[in-house]
This record gives C-alpha cells, sequence and structure tokens, in this order.
C-alpha cells in the first residue's frame, strides 16, 4: 500500500533527524531491542532464501510466524524508536504497521492462489505474527 510506504518514508525521515538519546536507559533498552530484531530478521532471511523458489517458506522461524521479516523489521524499528527517545518515530512506525498489514493480507491470498492446499495448511497451523493473530 502506498500509505504504509509514504510512513515508513516519514519514518526514515524522522529516525535519520533525531539525535540518539545517550545515555538514558531508553537508548540501552533500544540497543537490545534493535539486537534481537537485527538477529531475526538475518534468521529468516537465510530461512527464506534457502528454500526453493516452487515452495512456500515454512521452515525456521517461519515455524512460528507467516512474517517473521516483516515483523523483525519492526522490532529493530522499535528499538530505534527507543535510542532516540521520541514518541513521535514510535506513533509512526504503529501507524505504518497497521497499513502493512493490509499488504502483507494480499500478500498471503497470492501464496493461497501460487501454493494452494501446502499454504493452506501452513495458515492452519502457523500464526501471522508470531503470538499474535
Amino acid at each position: 500500500m502506498i500509505i504504509s510506504k509514504i510512513l515508513a518514508f516519514l519514518e526514515i525521515v524522522i529516525i535519520s533527524l533525531t539525535p540518539m538519546d545517550f545515555p538514558s536507559a531508553g537508548f540501552n533498552i533500544g540497543i537490545v531491542i534493535y539486537a534481537f530484531g537485527i538477529v531475526g530478521l538475518m534468521i529468516a532471511i537465510v530461512n527464506y532464501i534457502s528454500t526453493p523458489l516452487n515452495e512456500p517458506v515454512t521452515k525456521g522461524i517461519y515455524r512460528i510466524s507467516r512474517n517473521p521479516q516483516e515483523f523483525m523489521i519492526g522490532v529493530a524499528c522499535l528499538g530505534i524508536c527507543f535510542t532516540i527517545g521520541s514518541g513521535i518515530a514510535i506513533l509512526v512506525l504503529l501507524v505504518a504497521k497497521i497499513f502493512t498489514h493490509f499488504t502483507i493480507i494480499a500478500e498471503e491470498e497470492a501464496c493461497l492462489r501460487m501454493y494452494g492446499k501446502s499454504y493452506e495448511d501452513y495458515v492452519k497451523r502457523v500464526r501471522r505474527y508470531f503470538i499474535f493473530f
């Protein structure tokens, strides 16, 4: 969706123009959240690229979330929001993720058409965003 792209761009601008809130508890918490998001994203990417093109990705971290890349990008961005101490950045991120949810629903519908029954079974077994939905 175009709105989620515009909000993601706005998020990047806010993050780029806001200095880090160092030293602070928020900064330290943000670094931990960011690191968690980046490690999770790297694991999801490795799982994704090691899956044959004609199969849905269902191994590794994809066993517990259908959309770990998008989720972990959001976690990493949330960590950055904490490091800069910006409530506005957090608000923009949350609104962007709400709009991104609709894009993910469309992607999952495309996967259902492409992979059929195997993806349908996967959707029944695995939540969209880890413990959410």
